[in-house]
């Protein structure tokens, strides 16, 4: 299969008041992103992933697999992340991995100032419905209103050589 790249121009910035939603079945997606910022305006706390994440992989009912997104930035807009202040609120996450979902790859990417986590990964609670094969690296992951990576769920999920700072929880 050939790969469909995304291409997020180098000193553009492109503000969503709802997620990039991706539902499965999807398969061999590349999205660039160096120098490129996803502002994210979410102003409330409702936990409505699929509305408030950045960028959202909703593979429930069919298999998302062979993603990358690479050297992409992912700027929240909680001003409080990264504070006690910040802590107990649900939502705006950058980045979901969800359901079946395998074969991901989320390296040089940058995502700040999250209501919730930079990165969570779930399933259902079986091992057929679970994300797998997730490699997490080189990133900087920083000032988030919950937690930072959350691989709450999933098989297989290789996170390392990233940068945590300044996380709520």
């Amino acid at each position: 299969d050939n790969p469909s790249i995304i291409v997020f121009p180098a000193g553009k910035t492109y503000v969503r008041s709802q997620s990039i939603h991706i539902v499965g079945p999807r398969r061999y997606l590349i999205f660039w992103g160096y120098g490129a910022t996803l502002s994210l305006t979410q102003t409330s706390t409702s936990g409505n992933g699929v509305r408030d994440a950045g960028i959202f992989f909703s593979g429930e009912f069919s298999n998302i697999d062979h993603i990358k997104i690479l050297g992409l930035t992912i700027a929240g807009s909680h001003t409080n992340a990264g504070t006690t202040l910040a802590y107990g609120f649900d939502g705006g996450i950058g980045i979901v991995i969800a359901g079946t979902s395998q074969d991901f790859e989320i390296a040089d990417c940058h995502i700040y100032r999250t209501f919730s986590d930079a990165i969570e990964i779930y399933g259902d609670n079986t091992i057929y419905h679970q994300a797998s094969r997730i490699d997490i690296h080189h990133n900087l992951l920083e000032l988030t209103g919950r937690n930072v990576i959350v691989p709450d769920q999933g098989r297989d999920v290789h996170i390392e050589w990233n940068i945590l700072r300044d996380s709520a929880m």
